[in-house]
C-alpha cells in the first residue's frame, strides 16, 4: 500500500547487513555458494515492468 493508501503501487526491496571488519574465505565462500544455489541472478521477478 503507497502512502496515498493507493493499492496498486509497485516497489524495490532490499536487503543488507551491517557487518565490522573483513569475513574469511571460507564465509565469502559459502556466501557465494548460497547465491549460485538460490539461482539469484539479479533477474527480475517481474519481467518487462
Amino acid at each position: 500500500m503507497g502512502g496515498d493508501n493507493a493499492d496498486g503501487a509497485q516497489a524495490n526491496f532490499f536487503e543488507g547487513c551491517m557487518t565490522s571488519g573483513a569475513s574469511s574465505t571460507a564465509t565469502d565462500d559459502a556466501v557465494q555458494a548460497n547465491i549460485v544455489a538460490a539461482e539469484l541472478d539479479g533477474a527480475s521477478e517481474h519481467p518487462g515492468a
